[in-house]
């Protein structure tokens, strides 16, 4: 678990700023007496927080003065022992590869990080992230300088950054989740993309990609070949994560994909403390114990405050508190989780259908981003917005999709949908958590998503994987619990095999809708409104102030659920007063 942040000149001869490289070094994080890594010189300066999730810093410095850091874990295959590797041996190799200027190093990565390499002799900043692009990393530049963060609030603080708002972007973000390509809410603030490498040197500035997902050919193995390929390269995937650790901690749901991991964990011969947070019940809960009990976990319900709004977030730290005061695990453990993230979305298939791969292979694809916008309900319109916006920005989510769908050009095309949407859903999923992993403290270990790994959902058939049918007999050469105990199974997908009480609550069904809960995120949203409508900076560029007020009426009054649009106006206005008010009308 790391932050990191730095600034770079574009010109030797002209040193960096002292008081931004202060800024840096007080926002880097918000945990009173954070002990902070810095490297500096008149060109060049970084600084990095690290609690120790890896155990290693992974912080380097040549007697050149040659300097490389990372955040999160490469997870390098190389001809190692890798139980006996570290993140710390991984940088080790690829520092001494970057400073060859070889970048193919990096073929090999299969984890999720972020890195940072300085050459002083050159005067050279590269920039890199990991084949997902899961792990944040912004960068802002101009001609004089570049300024790069793991974390956007950092950039959002510092008064070196001009904070402009990208409508177009705000507009996909407010109701994908998630931005398209390298965007951000800001105009000017970038994000790196997945396998990308960024390079500043003197007046110059290259970007490449050491990896293309879109470039893995189609498998040619039979299926059973392809559905031994996949658990081999899974439990390897797990194996690589766990090294010589003996106990550890998982999520476990009442599905596939946390199941599976933890299954591999107990076959590789780990004590496994498994929680669970979902309400009694509840087929997430009943089968997530059940499984539990028959492969031999430690496991625990755990009960969160009704006062909680972030369950991913705040139900994951309480676990790991939980985990960490229990007796039995008093032992020296980094802050660092397991879980099935990833799996149902890749090896599943749960966003990709066949009508969708149909329209990619006969080359239609405004119809196949329709018919997925349409499925997912995503829509910019919406009365609250004011008819100009809605009139000039009607095809922006369409548009921002086909940007990327075009820039990719996998062998059956159809893979090309697939990939947009597994890389840029989890993109969402994850960036709020990694925004504020200086505050959770807990990192993750997310083996689906494993680059060997997920390399071999690439290349198997698509139409194999639809609707979780290859995940189904892949689950057979797992340890016999994983298939035998009944799991929770997504809608419109192959069903689970095995019979499940009637009686059990299901996901879908809006069981999370905890009436305590809603009664207070609806207090919480009222708050949040009324302080909205109070603000001299209410965004009127783009929304309608009397549409919204009416709104916030009616659902107070408990006439229309208007929840959604509170949701929609929070975001939007929380963006708008970071810019002042200053904007972009982007397409």
């Amino acid at each position: 678990m790391s932050i990191m942040a730095g600034i770079f000149s574009r010109n030797p001869s002209v040193p960096i700023p002292k008081s931004t490289c202060e800024s840096i070094m007080r926002l880097i994080s918000r945990k009173k007496e954070e002990e902070i890594q810095k490297y500096e010189d008149p060109s060049f300066f970084v600084a990095k927080v690290d609690i120790g999730a890896y155990r290693y810093p992974a912080f380097r410095l040549d007697s050149d003065r040659s300097f490389s850091a990372l955040t999160g874990e490469p997870l390098l295959s190389v001809d190692e022992n890798e139980a006996k590797r570290n993140r710390e041996r991984d940088l080790e190799i690829l520092h001494e590869g970057w400073k060859k200027g070889n970048w193919d190093v990096l073929r090999g990565v299969n984890g999720l990080f972020c890195a940072t390499h300085y050459d002083p002799k050159s005067h050279r900043l590269v920039l890199l992230c990991d084949k997902h692009g899961l792990r944040p990393f912004y960068y802002w530049e101009n001609e004089r300088c570049v300024i790069f963060s793991t974390a956007l609030r950092i950039l959002e603080e510092l008064k070196e950054v001009p904070k402009k708002l990208d409508i177009a972007s705000i507009l996909q973000m407010q109701t994908l989740k998630f931005s398209l390509a390298d965007r951000t809410a800001y105009v000017g603030i970038k994000r790196l993309q997945a396998g990308e490498i960024l390079s500043f040197s003197s007046g110059k500035k290259e970007v490449a990609r050491y990896w293309r997902w879109d470039e893995v050919p189609c498998s040619k193995q039979s299926e059973q070949e392809q559905l031994e390929d996949l658990y081999h390269r899974f439990r390897a995937a797990v194996k690589r994560r766990l090294r010589n650790d003996r106990v550890t901690v998982c999520a476990l749901s009442g599905g596939l994909d946390s199941r599976c991991v933890v299954g591999v964990l107990k076959d590789l011969g780990a004590t496994v403390y498994t929680f669970n947070f979902a309400p009694p019940n509840t087929q997430d809960s009943v089968l997530a114990e059940r499984f539990a009990q028959k492969i031999g976990c430690i496991h625990k319900e755990i009960s969160l405050d009704t006062q909680v709004d972030d369950l991913f977030a705040l139900g994951r730290r309480k676990a790991w508190e939980d985990f960490i005061s229990s007796s039995a695990s008093q032992i020296d453990k980094p802050p660092i989780m397991w879980t099935g993230d990833g799996g149902s979305v890749g090896l599943g298939h749960v966003y990709t259908s066949k009508p969708v791969i149909d329209f990619m292979r006969n080359k239609e694809l405004d119809k196949a981003i329709d018919l997925y916008l349409r499925r997912m309900s995503f829509s910019v319109g919406g009365r609250f917005l004011k008819p100009k916006v809605i009139e000039s920005y009607s095809n922006v989510l369409h548009a921002g999709i086909r940007e990327i769908l075009d820039g990719l050009n996998c062998e059956d095309p159809a893979r090309n949908f697939f990939l947009f949407v597994m890389l840029y859903e989890q993109r969402g999923i994850f960036t709020d958590y990694y925004e504020d992993i200086d505050i959770y403290r807990l990192d993750l270990h997310i083996p689906f998503l494993d680059s060997n790994f997920f390399e071999a959902i690439v290349a198997s058939p698509i139409d194999l994987c639809l609707k979780h049918h290859l995940y189904h007999k892949w689950l057979r050469l797992f340890p016999e619990p994983v298939y035998s105990v009944p799991w929770q199974s997504y809608p419109g997908h192959e069903p689970c095999p095995h019979p499940i009480p009637e009686d059990l609550k299901w996901q879908w069904d809006g069981v999370y809708k905890i009436p305590e809960r809603e009664a207070w995120r609806k207090q919480n949203r009222l708050k949040k409104a009324r302080q909205i409508m109070k603000r001299e900076n209410f965004p009127q560029v783009l929304a309608r102030k009397h549409y919204f007020r009416l709104a916030v009426l009616l659902y107070r009054l408990g006439i229309r659920d208007y929840s959604w649009l509170i949701d929609k106006m929070e975001y939007i206005s929380k963006y708008w007063s970071r810019c002042n008010g200053e904007y972009e009308s982007t397409t």
